[in-house]
């Protein structure tokens, strides 16, 4: 079994928490947005979808009235970036056009996925031992 890179060795990345339109409805739809976003502003790798709430899970609602002023219903996703991909990320998808032009739009960053999961009002997910 091969050694696990030390923390310091490994690649830095961020967690990014995202508000998602209700046009995107399964994991296929947010891979074809990640993979045109990627090509359109050059990252280094790509984003790894790591957990999604699609407009009309409860855990989306609750977020959508306890954080957002809009009566609209968002979904939910935390995608991990490269660090240094960071900047151009956030400047592609912090505004409303993000929203318009992608289907996204951030909410918050974080370098502990934990801490985006708890401003986002997302449980951890349970792990499946079998």
């Amino acid at each position: 079994m091969a050694k696990r890179l030390s923390k310091a060795l490994r690649g830095k990345r961020r967690w990014v928490g995202l508000v998602t339109s209700p046009t995107l409805r399964s994991r296929s739809d947010i891979e074809r947005k990640i993979d045109e976003l990627q090509q359109e502003i050059d990252l280094s790798t790509k984003p790894r979808l790591m957990d999604f709430f699609r407009s009309d899970s409860e855990t989306s609602r609750l977020f959508c009235v306890e954080h957002l002023d809009d009566e609209d219903e968002f979904g939910l996703m935390i995608l991990r970036i490269a660090h240094k991909d960071t900047p151009a990320f956030r400047a592609a998808l912090s505004e409303s056009a993000g929203l318009e032009k992608y289907g996204m739009r951030t909410y918050t960053t974080s370098g502990k996925i934990r801490l985006v999961r708890q401003r986002m009002g997302i449980a951890k997910a349970k792990r499946h031992n079998g």
